[in-house]
């Protein structure tokens, strides 16, 4: 996340999807939420996005493979038949 701390609003949209996806440090993300529990505007931002993740998760149809598929695949990557 390059190390931005969340000074403004601006930065603060900037960095919702890498706070939501947890791809941030802990400081980054602590100074995110002091931030947002402090504007409205960021924090309905950010509960929106976080609402429409969870949204798609639950509406995109998980797939397993099977474990013979999936053994065929990794013989297939090493070059074995």
């Amino acid at each position: 996340m390059n190390g931005r701390i969340v000074h403004n609003c601006a930065e603060c949209e900037k960095q919702i999807e890498q706070i939501i996806d947890r791809a941030c440090s802990s400081n980054e993300r602590t100074h995110f939420l002091q931030h947002i529990e402090n504007c409205p505007r960021c924090m309905g931002k950010y509960q929106r996005e976080q609402s429409f993740k969870v949204f798609l998760k639950n509406k995109i149809p998980t797939k397993t493979i099977s474990p013979m598929i999936l053994s065929n695949i990794r013989n297939v990557i090493r070059g074995e038949r």
